[in-house]
């Protein structure tokens, strides 16, 4: 699975941008999302199939909304809103050496934790942009994560965090994280 999320990740970042992109991640975020409210129960795959045509009017019916994307993705928005809250020091301090570990130069970033929320149980995730080096020096500009972080006795352990801007962007949104099977 991780290695699954590295390599989509891969392919996100040097796929052409395009309408489809910005609508397969955000309807992979939807997919996720609605999963971990038991909406949903087929796979985050980003493709508008019957079990998502299924889920999306759920939901729409559920919570006074069209069962269209951008109706959905403003109500999760709202929702998951309410829910955002500060981090801990020591979840702050795992969330940036997450993502600092995946950087080419990771002690020249600048890394801003904005807020987080709060998962299953023992799960938070942290959402936050990063501002790192390319393979030529520069500053690439901030760019969004998400690192889902589970919390031990004594300790946080964060996992291999999203890097990819457009998908990072849209979890942070709709407060969710990478639990559900992404392919």
């Amino acid at each position: 699975m991780r290695i699954f999320v590295i390599l989509l990740e891969l392919a996100l970042m040097f796929a052409p941008k395009s309408a489809f992109a910005d609508t397969w991640t955000r309807l992979v975020a939807i997919q996720l999302r609605l999963s971990q409210v038991d909406c949903y129960a087929g796979e985050a795959d980003g493709k508008f199939g019957p079990e998502t045509q299924r889920a999306f009017s759920a939901y729409a019916a559920d919570h006074g909304v069209k069962p269209i994307v951008e109706d959905i993705y403003r109500k999760l928005a709202e929702t998951a809103l309410l829910t955002r809250r500060d981090l801990t020091d020591g979840e702050m301090a795992a969330a940036v050496d997450a993502v600092k570990e995946q950087l080419l130069d990771p002690y020249s970033a600048d890394v801003v934790v904005e807020f987080g929320y709060p998962g299953n149980r023992e799960i938070v995730v942290a959402c936050g942009r990063v501002n790192a080096k390319n393979r030529y020096g520069g500053y690439v500009g901030f760019k969004w994560f998400t690192v889902t972080m589970m919390q031990l006795p004594n300790t946080v352990l964060a996992l291999t965090p999203t890097l990819n801007d457009e998908l990072a962007f849209d979890l942070c949104q709709l407060g969710t994280y990478p639990g559900a099977t992404v392919r």
